[in-house]
């Protein structure tokens, strides 16, 4: 890949081929990993030629899918924290779409079918997640909310964090995840109350 094609491959309607292609072969590719909770990258080989690595979750087969399937946006600016927050979440049977910033998440408040997000209270940026929160309950009030922390119980953006949202101390285990979504998605909005 040119360098200009490694920074672009994904995007859609870029293409090498002039013509001849639609430029949504790649951009297809990133967008069902990206659905499925996975990635997609690409890179050139040390030795010649390219690579397009692909990492989807794994999901287990089950007899019983699990109780309640939601599409969860979620907010975090740590890439690892992330990942492992994404891979809980397809693993507990979510769909999941990612942001790392506030910014990023409210332009994909667009789509309709998100029906659970979870963010950290601290991101990248001048507003955390709280503010993010706060915006989207004023545009949504029946979407369910929910945001996680690894600040100290007596933090005041914790503390402050508590007054309005249910909040999940990290690090957490899936079962305390699973637990946090159930009760966040059962949950009437305090916002709507």
């Amino acid at each position: 890949f040119s360098d200009d094609a490694l920074t672009r491959a994904m995007d859609p309607f870029f293409t090498t081929k002039g013509g001849e292609g639609s430029g949504f072969g790649l951009a297809m590719v990133f967008d069902q990993a990206s659905l499925a909770g996975g990635t997609a990258r690409i890179a050139n080989r040390a030795e010649g030629g390219a690579r397009v690595t692909l990492r989807l979750p794994l999901r287990p087969v089950t007899d019983a899918p699990p109780a309640e399937t939601r599409l969860v946006l979620l907010v975090e600016d740590s890439p690892e924290i992330r990942t492992y927050v994404r891979e809980t979440l397809v693993a507990l049977g979510h769909q999941v779409i990612e942001a790392e910033t506030a910014a990023d998440a409210e332009a994909l408040m667009q789509i309709p079918e998100i029906s659970f997000v979870l963010s950290d209270i601290q991101l990248r940026g001048d507003d955390t997640g709280l503010d993010l929160l706060h915006r989207i309950r004023a545009q949504r009030s029946d979407l369910a909310v929910g945001l996680m922390t690894s600040l100290p119980p007596a933090d005041p953006l914790h503390q402050l964090a508590r007054d309005s949202f249910r909040v999940l101390a990290n690090p957490f285990v899936p079962a305390d995840l699973a637990t946090f979504v159930r009760n966040c998605t059962l949950a009437i909005p305090r916002a709507a109350q």
